[in-house]
């Protein structure tokens, strides 16, 4: 007591001071301490708004292993999973590609808001793992509501090459032919792309993107072309449709089915000519020059010969371009 009062309790302990000859109590104050690493690496993998500081947390998230990094991974599942989920613990899902997190992910695909269903078959579609697990979520994504989602799911699908997802790709394709103007639809590139990875030696894959061939319609066109070239010879079934079309009037379906017969195999002096007169076509947007430019571009230095050959041709307008299309593919090759 001091005074006749009655001494109040400090909140916490006190340390003593010497000042003078007395002795003067003062208050301690608690000592912070440093976060704990683990606390504080979890803290990063869930920050949505430094994401510089979120995906260097998830970099090093790579080296943890053991039983720390499955605190870590229950601890991001858990706040995927609440009531109201972590966006960026989602993508970490993918990161930890454990069983437990793709259950959740696949979960979370069916989730009620639209935003976490898109991030959670993102995430799916990044696990390195391409789990079968995954599979059953991702082809029900197709028929999400959400036309993000869908393509999301057609893109993922597309990188696990899956077997398994080959019958419901082809009644997704089914589903959209429903809509009346379905050959406008850039979904079906994905589905299209996706079939082409799951089912490369299938023939109903085959004949499916043989069907989606069609003149002037060059948003499903284009993507059945670019499947059938990057099957290459394993799409010998499409090689009669795509003679035909390279003899077509049509000169951007042309030089795209000559582009996909050497992909299948055939030489390229048999097609590569063809090519070239697709860059002096003058059509509305330029579209079947830009396009011929690009396949080249693609063919790489297998064009290259046939490039100089134009460069010195006595048609002057196809040596500028092709002087122009050599340029960009030398300049693709020195990065």
């Amino acid at each position: 007591m001091r005074n006749g009062s009655p001494a109040r309790a400090l909140p916490f302990p006190a340390r003593r001071v010497r000042a003078g000859p007395y002795d003067v109590r003062m208050p301690t104050p608690p000592k912070k301490g440093k976060k704990d690493a683990e606390e504080s690496l979890i803290e990063r993998l869930l920050d949505d708004d430094d994401l510089n500081d979120h995906y260097a947390a998830r970099e090093q998230l790579a080296a943890i292993t053991g039983e720390r990094r499955a605190a870590i991974a229950e601890a991001v599942i858990a706040a995927a999973t609440g009531r109201v989920p972590r966006t960026a613990a989602i993508g970490v899902l993918a990161d930890l590609d454990v069983p437990a997190a793709i259950a959740a992910l696949a979960t979370l695909a069916g989730h009620r808001d639209e935003e976490v269903r898109e991030e959670a078959v993102t995430a799916l579609g990044n696990v390195e793992s391409r789990p079968a697990a995954a599979v059953p979520a991702l082809v029900k994504a197709l028929s999400d509501e959400n036309e993000d989602v869908r393509d999301q799911a057609a893109d993922a699908l597309a990188e696990y090459q899956s077997p398994a997802a080959v019958e419901p790709l082809l009644a997704a394709l089914a589903k959209v032919h429903e809509k009346k103007k379905w050959t406008q639809d850039v979904q079906v590139g994905g589905i299209l792309a996706a079939l082409a990875a799951s089912g490369p030696e299938e023939a109903r894959v085959i004949d499916a993107l043989v069907e989606h061939l069609i003149p002037g319609e060059p948003v499903v066109s284009a993507p059945a072309f670019a499947a059938l070239a990057e099957l290459g010879s394993r799409a010998e079934r499409a090689r009669p449709v795509l003679q035909k079309l390279a003899a077509d009037a049509d000169p951007w379906m042309s030089i795209h089915a000559h582009r996909t017969l050497v992909a299948l195999g055939e030489s390229p002096a048999m097609h590569l000519p063809a090519i070239l007169e697709g860059l002096l076509v003058k059509d509305t947007g330029d579209v079947t020059s830009a396009a011929a430019s690009q396949l080249l571009q693609d063919l790489g230095a297998t064009a290259l010969p046939f490039l100089d050959a134009a460069k010195n041709g006595k048609n002057a307008a196809l040596r500028k371009v092709a002087e122009r299309v050599r340029s960009k593919i030398s300049s693709k090759s020195r990065r």
